[in-house]
């Protein structure tokens, strides 16, 4: 009976864990923010804190720091659509080691880059560092050459 039912429901979305997790940091993070007005900024990645105030932990906690309900939801599309894909196609553990040297890579060469830029607009060392859409849209690029 369970195989009748199987065959004629549609697939189904399997959650990876790390893919739970991230969701559920990212919901956590937003809900933090209604807390304290000042959550975003303690735990974005800003290059003037990250940089000459070596506080590297923002390099880590700032990929789920969300600023409204529309980037929320963006965000959350994006992991299960793209990021969860992956990790079901390549295992978690896997998938996890290969996310964080993304993500690791990601965040330095785009401190490199406001640290050039720094040179000609002294005020992007104030700006916040973005990354999950950057590493949905490397994931996407990656899916697309590889069918």
């Amino acid at each position: 009976m369970n195989s009748q039912n199987q065959q004629n429901c549609p697939n189904k979305i399997k959650f990876g864990l790390v893919s739970k997790c991230f969701i559920a940091l990212t919901i956590l993070n937003y809900l933090g923010s209604f807390i304290n007005k000042n959550y975003i900024l303690v735990f974005s990645n800003i290059p003037l804190f990250t940089i000459f105030e070596l506080e590297l932990y923002r390099l880590f906690t700032s990929a789920f720091i969300v600023e409204s309900i529309l980037e929320l939801l963006f965000n959350i599309f994006i992991i299960i659509t793209i990021l969860n894909y992956w990790e079901n196609k390549e295992g978690t553990a896997k998938y996890t080691i290969k996310f964080l040297l993304n993500f690791i890579t990601f965040q330095i060469i785009n401190l490199f880059l406001y640290l050039i830029l720094f040179i000609i607009f002294p005020s992007s060392l104030v700006y916040k560092i973005k990354i999950i859409h950057l590493i949905g849209i490397s994931y996407l690029v990656k899916y697309l050459l590889l069918t």
